[in-house]
């Protein structure tokens, strides 16, 4: 096992706005309670809101993969509490 060094979260930040995060201060309540949208987390700071969490998730780890964004980028999606956290932080 080894122990994640971590990166900076600003490029996960970046890319989740260019693919359709709303972003947390722009967002009015109504939205963030419309059961279709799922919250989003850069390391456990809620960023924004996400209307289809599976694409986006989807494409993040398909980017890990590819090795667009760094492999020790964590992506985890609570389906149960409509929540997908990205962790880019050290010591994981």
């Amino acid at each position: 096992a080894s122990v994640s060094v971590g990166i900076p979260p600003s490029p996960i930040q970046e890319f989740l706005e260019e693919w359709s995060m709303e972003i947390l201060e722009e967002v009015s309540p109504q939205s963030i309670a419309d059961p279709g949208t799922t919250k989003i987390f850069v390391n456990g700071n809620w960023v924004g809101i996400h209307r289809d969490p599976l694409t986006l998730e989807s494409t993040l780890r398909s980017l890990r993969r590819q090795v667009d964004i760094d492999p020790e980028v964590s992506v985890v999606r609570d389906i149960k509490e409509k929540e997908l956290r990205v962790s880019t932080d050290a010591g994981r």
